[in-house]
């Protein structure tokens, strides 16, 4: 989505000098929408299985779950930085250890995956 996007800032710098990165979060209309469809639907099955208290909120918010993906792996150089091990394309012993790869973090922490 062109509103999601990671990027440097163009006056704020870290204790290196180097611009920080500053990730900005959109939320497109139709994910309003979807959440608007499911969220009753799945309150109603939920409390047929007995749950009580069941809440909900849709918001254009950024989620509060962890958010993964921004640095893809793959064979393709094109399309792609980081290769099937997660070492970087073009830089030797450069490996990315974290969660970035990912293509999405769902709405649970991934961490046991890493």
């Amino acid at each position: 989505m062109d509103d999601c996007r990671v990027g440097l800032d163009p006056t704020e710098r870290d204790k290196w000098g180097l611009p920080v990165a500053r990730a900005r979060l959109g939320c497109h209309q139709r994910h309003l929408a979807i959440g608007r469809y499911v969220a009753p639907k799945a309150t109603a099955g939920l409390e047929r299985m007995g749950a009580v208290n069941v809440t909900w909120d849709i918001s254009p918010a950024p989620p509060e779950h962890l958010v993964a993906g921004g640095c893809r792996f793959g064979t393709d150089l094109a399309t792609s930085v980081l290769g099937p091990d997660c070492r970087a394309h073009g830089v030797d012993n450069l490996y990315v250890t974290d969660g970035i790869f990912m293509p999405n973090g769902g709405s649970g922490p991934y961490i046991w995956t890493i």
